[in-house]
């Protein structure tokens, strides 16, 4: 009857969201202290429709179709910590790849790798079919491009790229967090009682 009860509860779970959304986590930070513009994160749908594709990048919430993506930083020198909604573009290989926005203190370009898996976009298709297809993992970026001149530093930024678990996932831990609380607490008083 409890293995019943249980699966009822975790199918009705899965049931609340889609399988193909996924929110993606993106955490930016400093490793280098060279040209430090600080450390940001912010959160995109994988399904949202870009507002701008080009052939060599794809930009969210530039604000006339979508709204703007909201960017929290830390550490940026001579402004401290807070949020700033701005657009955001990720560059395909034809630009070097990596991200641009604008921060607290003026545009935040990183380059040298390629954070998508779409080599470029197909401006003659719909946007719809332009989406950005995000690699998981983390990776490392440099403010300056590999063919400036003189030659770029070390990269100086670690990008990380996360799925953010669904509700259902969350529903589905806690509800396997608390059947294994009942039976290990079920079976400590089984054990006392036959005591």
């Amino acid at each position: 009857m409890k293995a019943i009860l249980l699966g009822a509860v975790a199918a009705l779970a899965l049931a609340g969201a889609p399988a193909s959304a996924r929110v993606l986590q993106f955490t930016i930070t400093n490793v280098g202290d060279v040209n430090d513009k600080g450390d940001f994160s912010f959160q995109i749908d994988e399904d949202r429709v870009p507002d701008i594709v080009l052939p060599a990048q794809v930009t969210y919430g530039n604000g006339t179709l979508s709204p703007r993506i909201a960017v929290t930083y830390s550490g940026v020198p001579n402004v401290g910590s807070g949020t700033v909604n701005t657009p955001i573009t990720f560059f395909t290989s034809t630009q070097q790849g990596g991200l641009s926005f604008t921060g607290p203190a003026g545009v935040v370009e990183l380059k040298n790798t390629v954070l998508i898996t779409n080599t470029s976009f197909n401006t003659s298709l719909p946007r719809a079919q332009n989406k950005a297809i995000f690699q998981l993992g983390t990776f490392d970026l440099s403010t300056t491009p590999r063919n400036s001149n003189p030659v770029r530093p070390f990269d100086n930024y670690r990008v990380t790229i996360a799925a953010v678990p669904e509700p259902a996932s969350w529903a589905l831990m806690i509800v396997g967090f608390g059947a294994t609380g009942f039976a290990a607490r079920r079976r400590g008083v089984v054990k006392a009682v036959m005591a």
